[in-house]
């Protein structure tokens, strides 16, 4: 089966683009402390790499897309004892009875239905919901994602704000707590021994197919070290985030400056290509003579 069709509604693993790649495989590697041992629903599995990667840890993943060609694909490339996956929509899930999983989630998906889905997407996720179990659903600030950078996504059909997002959910759950998630460039310092307090730390790599999780260790450019005579306490890892963008923000400007330069050269050698045309009638003219 060839790879599918990369429209913009979805995330394909063998995309290129780092900006993407990497909020969409961490969403699921947080996902996967969550789904250990457990039984899993994915809803709006897309091409199913983040089913697959949940099998990896939990009992049983299904995961529910509603295209049939990208549930054709999961299958062929994902599909196993743990996980299988079917064709269905949010607000009409294909999976029958009551309180059957432990975790569903669902990544980058409410904000593509309207209104009325939505709410029958929630009636849905309560519907197979265990007691105690957990809802993981993420979506687009409408604030940071659409508002303040003017930009429209075509899919979208109806975005959150975070407090309008809280309260949407409190509906359905008693206890919602709010993440935020969002990119940044950033520095790391962290302990080469090992030892100490850390953090959760999830690794990708890329590879001829694309971004994948991967083992490999940090390479470090410098080391530093804390001397003391006395015994040193263990010592914390530390992260430092650019809040500006800067560094993003230069690539997209530079990338826009090269979009540019592109289509001035196709005009030009659109004009080229004419005179091209132009001498060569001009030359068959004269050769007549």
């Amino acid at each position: 089966m060839p790879e599918l069709e990369a429209t913009g509604e979805r995330y394909i693993s063998s995309m290129a683009d780092p900006d993407i790649s990497y909020e969409h495989w961490h969403r699921y590697l947080y996902a996967t402390a969550l789904a250990g041992n457990k039984t899993v629903l994915d809803i709006a599995c897309g091409e199913g790499y983040g089913a697959h990667l949940l099998s990896q840890q939990a009992k049983k993943v299904i995961g529910v897309d509603i295209h049939p060609e990208t549930v054709a694909y999961a299958k062929q490339h994902y599909a196993g004892p743990q996980l299988d996956f079917q064709v269905g929509s949010v607000d009409a899930i294909p999976v029958p009875g009551k309180k059957v999983f432990d975790v569903i989630v669902s990544f980058e998906t409410i904000e593509h239905v309207d209104a009325e889905k939505q709410v029958a997407f929630l009636t849905e996720v309560k519907r197979l919901l265990k007691p105690g179990g957990l809802f993981v659903v993420s979506t687009p600030n409408k604030q940071t994602y659409t508002d303040e950078p003017h930009f429209n996504n075509e899919f979208h059909f109806k975005e959150f704000y975070p407090d309008e997002f809280n309260q949407f959910l409190k509906g359905y759950f008693k206890n919602v707590a709010l993440l935020g998630h969002a990119l940044y460039p950033m520095s790391c310092i962290w302990n080469l021994r090992r030892t100490g307090k850390g953090w959760k730390e999830y690794r990708l790599k890329y590879t001829s197919e694309g971004f994948r999780p991967t083992l490999d260790q940090k390479q470090d450019k410098y080391v530093i070290a804390l001397c003391s005579q006395r015994g040193l306490k263990p010592t914390e890892n530390s992260i430092m985030l650019d809040v500006t963008d800067k560094m993003r923000q230069d690539r997209a400007e530079m990338l826009a400056v090269l979009q540019k330069q592109a289509e001035h050269l196709k005009i030009v050698g659109e004009a080229l290509r004419q005179k091209e045309a132009q001498i060569a009638e001009l030359g068959a003219k004269l050769h007549k003579r």
